[in-house]
């Protein structure tokens, strides 16, 4: 279907370029070394996993935090190698999806202007632009979450339970 492939498009295009708007944003952020729960639980957690295939960490205090965080970056690491700044833009396109998934869910329930609205206001709120480029799990939670929302009233039961799964999983 035309309009389904345009949509889909539509959407790929608009998660590239608010990836690489808040890329942009966070440049003179994503070489900084990493810092406090960071270098003391989140990388050390995702190192474990990335080196060793631990799920529960060795390296650091398992606090009882979920993997998806350390996977997630794991994979990254896997493609793009151990750095700072693969860490940093990893989490920048999970805050970048974040307010993709945020305007495709005001599409669903509110108008066009809304949505914008809505992505517009978070992106700039001071605690959001923050924690964009820090490996936390506030923004996978808040993806996850926000797809799983948007499935729900879409009612595409499929994705809400991957979405909802993959929440439980981040945080």
């Amino acid at each position: 279907n035309k309009t389904s492939s345009n949509s889909r498009l539509t959407l790929g295009l608009g998660i590239i370029g608010t990836f690489a708007a808040m890329a942009a944003l966070h440049s003179p952020l994503l070489r900084l070394p990493y810092l406090w729960d960071e270098a003391g639980y989140y990388i050390p957690a995702a190192l474990d996993f990335f080196r060793h295939g631990f799920m529960i960490p060795q390296n650091t205090l398992p606090t009882g935090h979920t993997p998806l965080v350390s996977i997630c970056l794991a994979a990254a690491w896997w493609l793009l190698g151990y750095a700072p700044l693969v860490s940093r833009l990893t989490m920048v396109a999970f805050a970048a999806g974040t307010l993709v998934s945020l305007y495709v869910l005001g599409r669903a329930v509110a108008s066009r202007e809304t949505a914008i609205w809505a992505c517009v206001l978070l992106g700039l709120s001071p605690l959001f632009f923050a924690q964009s480029s820090l490996v936390f799990l506030d923004l996978p939670a808040a993806f996850t979450t926000t797809v799983a929302v948007w499935a729900l009233v879409r009612r595409r039961m499929a994705w809400f339970a991957v979405a909802a799964s993959l929440a439980v999983l981040t945080k």
